[in-house]
């Protein structure tokens, strides 16, 4: 089931058990669950795991934590992923800058909002029915 945690979480054991080493489509896959079930702390236990198995995130992975927080409203956590995915090398795109826009509307900060939108605009990207 979509955001079934646990569920996600014996298959990640079964597959250990069984000599099957997760990889990095397995780790996005429990992080979208953890994201799904609106369980963004256990989101980021999963993208530490991840990288602590030498697995490098993508983009999907941190549009998936970000956004993950942004819809709890919580800016800061937001903003510490956005620098992460910066320091990896990962550039974002517009989805990524439009989740940080919701997290600061969710947040109820509207100046942060709308440099979030001139950063996007900077960074090449336009505003969109979604921004």
């Amino acid at each position: 089931r979509v955001g079934d945690v646990a569920m996600a979480t014996r298959w990640m054991r079964q597959m250990q058990e069984s000599d099957c080493a997760p990889n990095g489509i397995t780790y996005n896959t429990m992080i979208k669950a953890c994201a799904q079930a609106r369980d963004a702390n256990e989101a980021e236990v999963w993208l530490v795991r991840m990288r602590e198995n030498g697995f490098l995130p993508c983009i999907v992975t941190f549009t998936t934590i970000i956004d993950s927080l942004a819809k709890t409203g919580n800016v800061n956590k937001a903003e510490v992923w956005f620098r992460h995915m910066q320091e990896s090398c990962v550039e974002p795109d517009a989805v990524i800058f439009n989740s940080m826009i919701n997290a600061c509307a969710q947040a109820g900060v509207p100046a942060k909002a709308e440099w979030w939108v001139s950063h996007m605009r900077t960074s090449g990207f336009e505003a969109d029915m979604k921004t």
